[in-house]
């Protein structure tokens, strides 16, 4: 049996064994006109576990969640502009994390869910990792 599982910005194949599949961990997404990377993930224990190891190479943390217990959300519609980007960086969320591997400058993170946008700044100084909250209410 094979399953398909949206990871990043890609999908990935694996199959099913009857000791259990192997998922391996969450890879940076290279956007080829910048310098900028991203990966999400951060759905299961182990997931969260990988994320948590990647998080030393970035300089932003986005988290999203919804309602007042923060409940993790997935399939955010991302859109990054600013810094030195030349055009808009898009994407959509596979887990409530994203970091961001972004060059110096000031950015504008606009996250979409079901239809409703929040809107942050971000800056990026080459200090401490960045980190936005993103919370909806609940439906």
């Amino acid at each position: 049996m094979k399953a398909h599982i949206k990871y990043a910005a890609g999908t990935l194949l694996l199959a099913a064994t009857t000791a259990g599949a192997q998922i391996p961990p969450p890879k940076w997404q290279a956007i080829t006109v910048t310098q900028a990377q991203y990966v999400c993930g951060g759905v299961s224990a182990e997931g969260m576990d990988e994320i948590k190891a990647l998080r030393n190479d970035a300089v932003a943390e986005l988290l999203f969640t919804s309602g007042p217990d923060g409940a993790f959300l997935a399939d955010v519609a991302i859109t990054i502009n600013g810094g030195d980007l030349k055009d808009p960086l898009l994407f959509i969320t596979d887990g409530p994390i994203c970091l961001l591997k972004l060059a110096k400058g000031s950015y504008t993170v606009d996250a979409n869910y079901r239809g409703k946008s929040l809107k942050q700044q971000l800056k990026i100084d080459g200090g401490a990792r960045q980190q936005l909250k993103f919370n909806w209410p609940s439906s």
